[in-house]
């Protein structure tokens, strides 16, 4: 009688690598080349045709670029040579570059809610997505000083009462661009690769506006 042997034993199956990264993202709209080569002219700056700055290009790395928008309530109760009736409420909406860590006011009246996808960033190969340092109370408290010192005081000339309503961090496509000047000092720009980075995006869409 022929003995039988044992089973082979199936080899076990490699955990699929992640492709999915953190959720809400803007969705890619631009030509990657375009805007890569838009963002270097725009640092290298021209006068007369002529490069102002002399610069060499090091590594390009795609990345995903963490933001954060912020939505407050305010009202402003004291009284003001700016405010009829003595009183104001209404809601400010702002952009934190969580990379960068600098805000300005989004003007969603105008231009509309941000296109967040909210579901995870389809990570591909090579792409990476920034980290950031900020924690949520961290940031609330940066943002309330920008608003109360660049917004309210400069339009109403008071403090105003804030109150959170929102806070959710996105991420913007982008290529990071190293940049030497003269060789020697190192910078990394970024070329966005959503919607606002059509044009300056402080021109379209994320620019600061004060409504009164």
């Amino acid at each position: 009688m022929k003995r039988l042997g044992k089973a082979p034993v199936k080899a076990k199956a490699e955990p699929a690598k992640k492709t999915n990264g953190p959720r809400n993202y803007l969705e890619i709209v631009v030509d990657r080349e375009e805007a890569i080569r838009k963002k270097i002219e725009r640092v290298e700056g021209r006068i007369l045709g002529f490069k102002v700055n002399k610069l060499e290009v090091g590594e390009i790395t795609d990345v995903w670029v963490p933001y954060c928008l912020l939505k407050y309530d305010y009202h402003i109760s004291k009284t003001s040579n700016f405010i009829k009736g003595g009183h104001r409420t209404g809601t400010v909406y702002i952009i934190y570059d969580l990379n960068e860590e600098h805000c300005f006011q989004y003007d969603q009246v105008e231009t509309g809610e941000l296109p967040i996808v909210k579901s995870s960033i389809p990570l591909k190969e090579n792409q990476k997505v920034l980290k950031y340092k900020k924690t949520e109370k961290e940031l609330d408290a940066e943002v309330r000083d920008f608003i109360q010192m660049k917004i309210m005081l400069k339009t109403f000339g008071h403090s105003a009462e804030l109150t959170l309503k929102e806070q959710t961090v996105f991420y913007r496509p982008a290529a990071e661009i190293e940049i030497f000047f003269k060789g020697r000092n190192r910078n990394l720009r970024y070329a966005y690769l959503d919607e606002y980075a059509v044009t300056n995006e402080h021109i379209l869409g994320m620019k600061y506006r004060l409504k009164n």
